[in-house]
């Protein structure tokens, strides 16, 4: 492992940044087909006063090597706050060098400080080298009897009636 990296909150200033850093993250994933996101968009989500998702840079030196973006959840049962973290994505270089778990650590940090009792993300099944990082860190799949479902295009304006 070498040198630390710094984490830090995301500013509006990191913008080209984060989009750039998530637009690599969709190529990793095979997924930059469905990748639309813009900057204004991204700007509407991470820098209003009440926003949608919050977000910090990995940094080494002035080169931004990694980012973390999430989201908080309720769990009804319990009535309290879960991190769910949207996307973790660390630069091909950085890979290996403590830098995802520099952030998976200040996102512990961050849900503890919230009152979360529980951190959830979702893993590509083939991501094995993900899968293993995770295991590493402790986590565990989720119960079982869970499955994930999801509304979306012509379905979701079905429903919604529109």
């Amino acid at each position: 492992m070498s040198a630390s990296c710094r984490i830090r909150p995301a500013r509006r200033a990191d913008l080209p940044t984060l989009f750039a850093l998530l637009r690599q993250m969709a190529d990793y994933e095979r997924l930059l087909h469905r990748f639309t996101a813009t900057e204004t968009a991204l700007a509407a989500a991470l820098f209003t006063p009440c926003p949608l998702a919050h977000a910090v840079l990995a940094e080494r030196g002035d080169v931004a090597v990694g980012l973390a973006i999430w989201t908080y959840s309720f769990q009804t049962f319990r009535c309290d706050r879960v991190l769910f973290v949207e996307d973790v994505f660390v630069i091909e270089s950085e890979r290996g060098n403590g830098t995802g778990y520099a952030l998976f650590r200040h996102l512990a940090g961050e849900a503890l400080e919230q009152g979360c009792e529980r951190m959830e993300w979702r893993v590509l099944d083939w991501n094995e080298p993900a899968l293993r990082f995770y295991d590493r860190l402790g986590a565990k799949p989720p119960p079982a009897g869970w499955v994930r479902r999801e509304l979306s295009a012509d379905a979701l304006h079905a429903l919604a009636g529109r």
